[in-house]
């Protein structure tokens, strides 16, 4: 089953994030460099960044652990790429594996890259940058990022569809209903 989400970065600082979760009617704004997270309730569709303004009930929570991913030193990667003349999209399919014996995998993506406008990412570490550089593939170079496929054990375990990625400037307001612990 796919999980419909909506995530809003912000370019300026990355140490934020928001997650429209649609499945939960749950956003999470993520503060990673006071380690807080608020959470709010949300019962609308998404179109538009002045929407975010429709968030209700925000709790903060102040003691929040972060869990970072085993990053292996030695690890090494699998890369092959093909154009699909019939969609005329570009796909690339990485492979991590924990060391040279390539017998444990620890990533496995498919990244469909097309001409859809809407998905420029110019983001200096975004998946295209990193193929730019890392494999000199200069197909890539006039297309964007339009899907995502995270396979496990052979099999999809998640998929992201890239709709539309913008810049944009913008502020939302709310006031901290509840904190969480609470304060004594």
């Amino acid at each position: 089953m796919d999980n419909l989400m909506v995530n809003v970065l912000n370019e300026k600082d990355s140490t934020y994030t928001l997650l429209l979760n649609y499945s939960s009617k749950e956003a999470t704004l993520n503060d990673r460099k006071n380690r807080q997270l608020i959470k709010f309730v949300f019962d609308f569709k998404f179109e538009k960044i002045e929407d975010l303004n429709k968030l209700t009930n925000p709790k903060l929570y102040t003691r929040v652990q972060t869990i970072k991913g085993r990053r292996f030193k030695k690890f090494v990667e699998d890369f092959e790429y093909e154009n699909d003349s019939l969609t005329e999209k570009t796909i690339v399919h990485l492979t991590s594996y924990r060391n040279k014996k390539r017998k444990k995998i620890i990533n496995e993506h498919y990244y469909y890259f097309g001409d859809n406008e809407n998905t420029v990412d110019s983001h200096k570490k975004s998946i295209k940058n990193y193929l730019l550089n890392k494999y000199k593939l200069k197909d890539l170079k006039d297309l964007n990022i339009e899907k995502v496929l995270h396979l496990k054990d052979g099999k999809i375990e998640s998929q992201i569809d890239f709709v539309e990625i913008k810049k944009v400037d913008f502020n939302f307001k709310f006031e901290i209903e509840e904190v969480y612990p609470k304060r004594l």
